[in-house]
């Protein structure tokens, strides 16, 4: 079974036909018509229809597969301005997520790591950080439970 994102993808498009197909797929939630066709060339293979697209999340393998492609090859972005005073985004050339990954586990380093992903930190402090917080302590890295702590129940029991 496959992860499937719960947003629409619609702030992604760059063809009127994009929409929900390159909405975020995979354990990171590759998102963007951009990220498709980067993780298509690593494989050479296509994942720009439905079809091809969707096996992003039907198949474990290409599920893991992508976010790990996206991992190693993603590079942290900064904002310049260019010659006409616009703001755009250019690679800040350190070496893919791992590089800020490997500086630790506070707040600081997961903010560092969540902006090579998701510039604006969209939700890191209330979903984000407890739920990293929650895995540290349940994968048992960490002997004390965090302040937040909220078990998350089966709602099949």
């Amino acid at each position: 079974m496959g992860i499937r994102s719960v947003v629409s993808g619609a702030r992604y498009i760059w063809h009127w036909s994009d929409g929900k197909r390159f909405k975020g797929r995979g354990l990171i939630q590759l998102t963007g018509r951009s990220n498709y066709v980067q993780y298509g060339k690593y494989k050479g293979r296509c994942f720009l229809t439905d079809e091809t697209a969707a096996q992003l999340i039907t198949d474990a393998h290409l599920t893991c597969d992508s976010s790990g492609h996206y991992w190693i090859s993603k590079q942290r972005f900064k904002k310049i301005k260019d010659e006409k005073g616009k703001e755009k985004l250019i690679p800040n050339r350190l070496q893919s997520i791992n590089y800020w990954e490997d500086k630790g586990v506070d707040i600081k380093d997961a903010i560092q790591v969540t902006k090579c992903i998701n510039s604006a930190e969209l939700h890191f402090k209330e979903i984000r950080w407890p739920c990293f917080e929650h895995a540290l302590y349940v994968l048992d890295a960490e002997i004390n439970p965090p302040k937040n702590l909220k078990f998350i129940l089966d709602r099949q029991q």
